[in-house]
């Protein structure tokens, strides 16, 4: 099973991290939100954010915006959030058994 966090910091969200490999389509559908994610953050917004994605851990990927995860809310890149979040928990409803979201403050 997929588990993904949703990272907030009063009622913000700030980043996710999502750790395990699971039913393949399930796996690509999470992979590809996540990445046109951070691809649509770095390439439209002008947001800080760190970002990880380890060859030693497989299915692990976790992104932090610093000035989110402090307050400065950045309208483009929440949005973007808002809109990646859509996605998953879309996922989630139609293949719970393989996805659980979580949020964490």
């Amino acid at each position: 099973m997929i588990h993904a966090k949703v990272l907030k910091a009063k009622g913000v969200a700030y980043g996710f991290e999502i750790k395990n490999h699971g039913e393949p389509v399930v796996c690509s559908a999470v992979s590809m939100l996540a990445t046109n994610f951070v691809n649509s953050l770095s390439e439209f917004t002008d947001e800080v954010f760190e970002f990880d994605c380890d060859e030693n851990k497989p299915g692990y990927m976790k992104l932090v915006m610093p000035n989110m995860r402090a307050g400065q809310v950045n309208h483009d890149a929440d949005l973007l959030f808002k809109s990646f979040l859509l996605g998953l928990k879309a996922v989630e409803e139609n293949y719970g058994g393989h996805l659980k979201i979580k949020e964490v403050q």
